[in-house]
Protein backbone atom coordinates (compact mmCIF):
# COMPACT_ATOMS: atom_id res chain seq x y z
CA UNK A 1 0.00 0.00 0.00
CA UNK A 2 2.38 2.66 0.88
CA UNK A 3 4.74 1.93 -2.27
CA UNK A 4 1.77 2.33 -4.81
CA UNK A 5 1.62 5.77 -2.49
CA UNK A 6 4.86 6.44 -3.58
CA UNK A 7 4.40 6.37 -6.48
CA UNK A 8 1.88 8.24 -7.29
CA UNK A 9 3.76 10.95 -5.24
CA UNK A 10 3.38 11.98 -1.76
CA UNK A 11 2.12 15.64 -2.82
CA UNK A 12 -1.97 16.85 -2.84
CA UNK A 13 -2.52 15.90 -6.16
CA UNK A 14 -0.57 12.90 -6.56
CA UNK A 15 -2.81 11.49 -3.20
CA UNK A 16 -5.56 12.91 -5.07
CA UNK A 17 -5.05 11.01 -8.31
CA UNK A 18 -4.88 7.51 -6.75
CA UNK A 19 -7.73 8.08 -4.42
CA UNK A 20 -9.41 8.99 -8.01
CA UNK A 21 -8.37 5.70 -9.33
CA UNK A 22 -9.62 3.82 -5.87
CA UNK A 23 -13.18 5.48 -6.47
CA UNK A 24 -13.43 4.27 -9.98
CA UNK A 25 -11.89 0.20 -8.76
CA UNK A 26 -15.16 1.00 -6.78
CA UNK A 27 -17.12 1.89 -9.51
CA UNK A 28 -17.56 5.59 -9.71
CA UNK A 29 -18.42 6.54 -13.25
CA UNK A 30 -16.90 9.85 -12.95
CA UNK A 31 -13.85 10.98 -10.66
CA UNK A 32 -12.35 14.37 -11.28
CA UNK A 33 -9.20 15.50 -9.75
CA UNK A 34 -7.89 18.79 -9.21
CA UNK A 35 -4.48 20.31 -8.67
CA UNK A 36 -5.15 22.31 -5.55
CA UNK A 37 -1.91 22.84 -4.09
CA UNK A 38 -2.76 26.65 -3.96
CA UNK A 39 -4.00 26.14 -0.85
CA UNK A 40 -0.87 23.81 0.93
CA UNK A 41 2.04 24.75 -1.16
CA UNK A 42 1.41 28.06 -3.20
CA UNK A 43 1.69 25.91 -5.83
CA UNK A 44 -0.45 26.88 -8.73
CA UNK A 45 0.13 26.52 -12.37
CA UNK A 46 0.35 30.64 -12.61
CA UNK A 47 3.51 31.32 -13.86
CA UNK A 48 3.44 35.00 -14.23
CA UNK A 49 7.13 34.78 -13.09
CA UNK A 50 9.97 32.30 -12.29
CA UNK A 51 8.56 30.56 -15.45
CA UNK A 52 10.77 28.07 -16.41
CA UNK A 53 12.13 27.31 -12.73
CA UNK A 54 8.43 26.96 -11.56
CA UNK A 55 7.67 24.37 -14.60
CA UNK A 56 11.01 22.20 -14.22
CA UNK A 57 11.52 21.86 -10.70
CA UNK A 58 7.82 22.10 -9.22
CA UNK A 59 5.13 21.66 -11.36
CA UNK A 60 5.93 19.45 -14.16
CA UNK A 61 7.63 16.59 -11.89
CA UNK A 62 4.21 16.34 -9.58
CA UNK A 63 2.00 16.18 -12.76
CA UNK A 64 4.25 13.52 -15.04
CA UNK A 65 4.61 11.40 -11.64
CA UNK A 66 0.41 11.09 -10.85
CA UNK A 67 -0.50 10.79 -14.29
CA UNK A 68 2.12 8.26 -15.83
CA UNK A 69 1.27 5.95 -12.82
CA UNK A 70 -2.40 6.38 -13.22
CA UNK A 71 -2.04 5.69 -16.76
CA UNK A 72 0.29 2.40 -15.99
CA UNK A 73 -1.58 1.43 -13.00
CA UNK A 74 -5.10 1.64 -14.97
CA UNK A 75 -3.44 -0.45 -17.58
CA UNK A 76 -2.22 -2.93 -15.17
CA UNK A 77 -5.90 -3.24 -13.76
CA UNK A 78 -7.31 -3.93 -16.99
CA UNK A 79 -9.33 -0.13 -16.41
CA UNK A 80 -7.63 1.99 -19.25
CA UNK A 81 -9.54 0.62 -22.54
CA UNK A 82 -13.09 1.62 -20.48
CA UNK A 83 -11.57 4.77 -18.94
CA UNK A 84 -11.38 7.92 -20.85
CA UNK A 85 -8.39 9.99 -18.93
CA UNK A 86 -8.14 13.99 -19.39
CA UNK A 87 -5.93 16.47 -18.46
CA UNK A 88 -7.50 20.34 -19.24
CA UNK A 89 -6.23 23.52 -17.75
CA UNK A 90 -8.96 26.55 -16.56
CA UNK A 91 -7.35 28.94 -19.41
CA UNK A 92 -4.39 29.25 -21.38
CA UNK A 93 -0.90 31.21 -21.35
CA UNK A 94 0.36 33.79 -23.71
CA UNK A 95 2.14 32.73 -25.98
CA UNK A 96 4.96 34.90 -25.54
CA UNK A 97 7.02 35.24 -22.18
CA UNK A 98 7.07 38.40 -20.33
CA UNK A 99 10.29 39.57 -19.07
CA UNK A 100 9.65 40.31 -15.51
CA UNK A 101 13.26 41.92 -14.20
CA UNK A 102 14.28 40.07 -11.20
CA UNK A 103 11.46 38.17 -10.99
CA UNK A 104 12.37 35.89 -14.46
CA UNK A 105 10.21 35.99 -17.02
CA UNK A 106 6.29 34.38 -16.73
CA UNK A 107 3.21 34.13 -19.24
CA UNK A 108 -0.18 35.93 -18.28
CA UNK A 109 -3.51 34.15 -18.54
CA UNK A 110 -5.47 34.14 -22.25
CA UNK A 111 -8.65 32.55 -22.10
CA UNK A 112 -8.59 32.48 -26.07
CA UNK A 113 -6.87 29.09 -25.52
CA UNK A 114 -7.47 26.19 -23.46
CA UNK A 115 -5.27 23.24 -23.49
CA UNK A 116 -5.93 19.47 -22.83
CA UNK A 117 -4.44 16.08 -23.52
CA UNK A 118 -6.02 13.04 -23.48
CA UNK A 119 -3.17 10.25 -21.91
CA UNK A 120 -3.09 6.99 -23.13
CA UNK A 121 -5.19 7.06 -25.79
CA UNK A 122 -2.46 5.00 -28.42
CA UNK A 123 -4.26 1.83 -29.92
CA UNK A 124 -2.63 -1.36 -29.09
CA UNK A 125 -0.79 -1.19 -32.71
CA UNK A 126 1.05 2.10 -31.81
CA UNK A 127 2.60 0.57 -28.50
Amino acid sequence: MQAKREAYGMTLFGQATLAGRRLLEAGATLVTVIWDEIAIANSSWDTHFHHYERLSGELFPGLDRALSCLILDLEERGMLEDTLVLCLTEHGRTPKLHDKGAQGVGREHWSDVYRMCWPGLASAADR
